[in-house]
C-alpha cells in the first residue's frame, strides 16, 4: 500500500525504526525507564527520597552522600549551615590551636599544672624560703599567650619582690619573666612583661622571693609530701629547686641544676595574656 505524497517510510507497529524530527510529550512515556546511556537515569525515582548520585554511569538515590564526595571549603569562621569539608574542619582546628587570645583577662592557666583558670585545688597561705628559686613543670595542651602573672599575697613584707621565670623544658633558656612587689597584705599582685606565646609542650616555671627582711606569705597548694613524691617518680623533674637564683633583679638565663624535692609547696600562680 502506498500513500499519496509520502516520500518516507510508514511507521508500523512491529518494525524497528528510528524516528527523527518528532516530539513526544513526557506524559506519553508511562512505562519503563530511559537508560543512562540514552540520557536517562535507568531507575525509577517516583517514591525515592534523598540525593541523586552517579557512580561510573550508574544512578542511585541515597539519604547519605557517597564517601569521597567533594564540596567547596567554606571560609574559616563560617557558622552557617553550609556543608563543612574535612579541610574546613582542619583549618578551623588549626586556627584555634595557633591563634590564642592576646586579650588581658581572657584565657589563662594555673602554672602548677597547666589547667585553665577556674579549676582550683585546695589552697592556703604558704611562706617559701627567701632567695630560693623553686620550680615546677608546666604542661600546655594548647597555645597560651603569657603577658601577666597574678598571685595572692596573704601577708606582705616591705621591699620583698616575687619573681616568675618561664624556661624551656631543658631549663637552658629563659623565655619570659616578670616580677611584682609583695609588700601589701591580702591583695592580688600582678607582674607583667611583653607577651610571649607558649606553644603546646612542657616548660619549667620557676619563682623566687627576695629583697626584704623575710619572705611574704603567698597563697599556695597545701604541702603534701606523698603527692610531691608521686609527681617526681620515674625520673621526671616536676617539682623542686634550682641551683641558679635571681641576680641583680633578673631571672637567671638558665635554671642550673634541677634538684628534685618532696617538700616544695607550689604557689598558685595564674598565667594570663
Amino acid at each position: 500500500m502506498t500513500f499519496p505524497g509520502a516520500s518516507d517510510t510508514v511507521v508500523t507497529l512491529t518494525a524497528s525504526q528510528t524516528l527523527t524530527n518528532k516530539s513526544i510529550g513526557g506524559s506519553q512515556i508511562n512505562s519503563g525507564q530511559v537508560a543512562a546511556a540514552n540520557g536517562g537515569t535507568g531507575i525509577s525515582t517516583a517514591s525515592a527520597s534523598g540525593v541523586a548520585q552517579v557512580n561510573s554511569g550508574t544512578w542511585s538515590v541515597s539519604t547519605t552522600l557517597a564517601n569521597g564526595t567533594k564540596a567547596n571549603t567554606q571560609t574559616t569562621g563560617d557558622n552557617s549551615t553550609d556543608v563543612a569539608t574535612d579541610a574546613f574542619v582542619q583549618n578551623s582546628l588549626a586556627n584555634v590551636l595557633t591563634t590564642p587570645s592576646t586579650t588581658v583577662g581572657q584565657t589563662g592557666v594555673w602554672a602548677h599544672n597547666g589547667t585553665p583558670l577556674g579549676f582550683l585545688a585546695s589552697a592556703g597561705a604558704q611562706t617559701p624560703t627567701q632567695s630560693t628559686m623553686y620550680f615546677y613543670q608546666l604542661n600546655l595542651a594548647f597555645p597560651q599567650v603569657i603577658g601577666h602573672f597574678t598571685i595572692y599575697v596573704s601577708t606582705g613584707v616591705a621591699s620583698e619582690v616575687f619573681y616568675v621565670c618561664l624556661y624551656n623544658s631543658a631549663g637552658s633558656s629563659v623565655l619570659w619573666s616578670a616580677n611584682t612587689a609583695v609588700a601589701t597584705n591580702a591583695v592580688a599582685a600582678t607582674g607583667s612583661n611583653s607577651q610571649y606565646t607558649a606553644t603546646p609542650g612542657s616548660y619549667i616555671l620557676a619563682y623566687e622571693e627576695t629583697g626584704g627582711l623575710s619572705a611574704a606569705a603567698i597563697e599556695g597548694l597545701s604541702n603534701n609530701a606523698s603527692l610531691q613524691t608521686l609527681l617526681n617518680k620515674n625520673g621526671s623533674d616536676r617539682l623542686g629547686t634550682t641551683t641558679n637564683t635571681i641576680t641583680s633583679g633578673s631571672c637567671p638565663s638558665m635554671t642550673g641544676t634541677l634538684i628534685v624535692s618532696s617538700t616544695v609547696t607550689p604557689m598558685l600562680i595564674a598565667l594570663e595574656p
